[in-house]
């Protein structure tokens, strides 16, 4: 990646305000710097009611089930976004591949969302690894109820004994798109909505090797389902791309294929 020397300095003066901007916004053409460590990328594309939804990384397959669609109705970048009906076991499935194993290394989980909200007693999840928000087996999950969105993760103990963090008062509920960016940065994991840190909190030690699926909007199991837009989901291993709690400039496009 090729920076302008005019934007270096823009970076630089930003940087001292405790403004960190995107690295591909001050780049030559439109490169991801962290590509390579890219484990998935759904820009959730296609036609109104379409029923396709691809990873752009890898090509990884992914299982549509029930009646989730790609949707023109609300949009953030690009053509559509994904749409889960006000019903539950709309969702998306992913194998279990180790990709997901992020062991004790950064990473960063994040996408855009619209009106997100649980159709259930319990949460709703966003994406993970969980037949429901349960700790009794390896599991972690990004979710959301009403007001507040949360990560959980544990070995199997009964209790989130690797990380419970959430951001409260963030209403992913709310019919406004915002992005969201979970990232582990050493020991410390962290949220922020729209470029701000709301909340951080302990990790304590490696994420657990799930073997369920990876789902999108539920659980493994029927439970914990979601209602609301996706758009420009990017998962990152080994990579924490907003670290230090420093305020950031949110993507202001789909992200980069390359």
């Amino acid at each position: 990646m090729i920076l302008r020397s005019s934007n270096i300095k823009a970076a630089l003066r930003a940087k001292q305000r405790g403004f960190i901007l995107n690295p591909y916004t001050y780049a030559v053409g439109n490169n991801d710097p962290f590509w390579a460590n890219v484990v998935l990328l759904m820009a959730m594309d296609g036609a109104n009611n379409g029923t396709s939804f691809t990873d752009l990384k890898a090509g990884k397959t992914v299982t549509r089930n029930g009646a989730p669609v790609t949707s023109t109705a609300q949009v953030k970048y690009g053509t559509a976004s994904a749409f889960f009906p006000n019903s539950v076991n709309n969702y998306l499935s992913l194998a279990d591949s180790a990709d997901w194993n992020f062991g004790s290394a950064d990473w960063t989980i994040e996408f855009d969302g619209y009106g997100l909200d649980n159709l259930e007693a319990s949460s709703g999840i966003v994406i993970g690894q969980a037949d429901g928000l349960g700790a009794n087996a390896a599991s972690w999950a990004i979710s959301t109820e009403g007001t507040f969105l949360g990560f959980n993760a544990s070995t199997g103990t009964g209790s989130w004994n690797i990380a419970a963090v959430s951001a409260i008062g963030v209403n992913p509920n709310a019919a406004a798109w915002k992005h969201y960016a979970v990232c582990r940065q050493s020991l410390t994991l962290r949220i922020y909505v729209d470029g701000v840190q709301i909340n951080s909190g302990a990790i304590t030690t490696s994420m657990p090797d799930s073997t369920r699926a990876l789902t999108i909007a539920r659980g493994t199991n029927t439970g914990n389902s979601l209602t609301g837009y996706i758009d420009n989901l990017r998962i990152t291993k080994g990579v924490c791309r907003y670290p230090n709690g420093a305020t950031f400039t949110p993507p202001t496009a789909a992200h980069p294929t390359s």
